[in-house]
Order: C-alpha cells, then structure tokens, then sequence
C-alpha cells in the first residue's frame, strides 16, 4: 500500500511540473510565433522571467535565453544548445518544437513553424 501511495504522490508532483512546462512552452511560442528579427524589450522581460525560474526545467532555461539574444536568427552557439533539445529523447515535443522553430528562425518563423507554435500557445 505503501508503494502505491508514494508512485500516487509522484505521479502528482511530476503532473504539477508538466502543467509548469506547459504554461513556459506556450509563452515562449507565443513569443517566437510574433516575433520579427528579435524578441522586444517586453518579450526580454519575460523570458528573463522564464531563465531565472528554478521550478522552469534545464530546456525551457535555455530556450529562454536563446530567444531573449536571438538577433534575425539564433547565434551558431544557441544553436547547438537547440539541436541537442532536438536530438534528446527526453526532452518534451513542445521544447523540441520550440528548439526546431529557432534553429530554422531567419528574420521571421516560416508558415509550418507558425501554425506549429500557434498550436503550443493556445
């Protein structure tokens, strides 16, 4: 009984977390979907916000930060970082949707990256 109550609990705090994520992912795809050659001052602000938080996970950190400097497109540096979100089996589909829309961000998301976006922001 004892296993069940504590596999319960973790079942929990791991959906508390998810619900987290969620709400980063779709800010920041909202961010990238609107954005045209670099993120605004406000949208700086807000992912500062989403960098520094703890709670965020590792991804969503450095999502964050490659958007806040992206300058017409991610810096080759960031885009390493991106590529391995991509190719890490266990990273979330939202931060490896988010990590291939940057990697191919030139001045502006294209029509597939933006119907794709649109759908985490909702």
């Amino acid at each position: 009984m004892r296993t069940v109550t504590v596999f319960v609990a973790a079942l929990l705090l791991a959906a508390a977390g998810t619900a987290m994520a969620g709400e980063h992912a779709a800010t920041m795809a909202s961010i990238v979907a609107e954005m045209n050659h670099f993120p605004s001052a406000e949208q700086k602000s807000t992912l500062a916000d989403i960098a520094g938080d703890e709670e965020a996970s590792e991804e969503e950190r450095t999502i964050a930060t490659a958007i806040s400097k992206v300058e017409h497109k991610v810096s080759d540096a960031d885009k390493a970082k991106l590529e391995a979100i991509v190719a890490d089996e266990s990273a979330g589909e939202a931060e490896k949707t988010l990590a291939g829309a940057l990697i191919r961000f030139n001045h502006q998301v294209s029509a597939d990256d933006a119907a794709a976006l649109n759908a985490l922001s909702e």
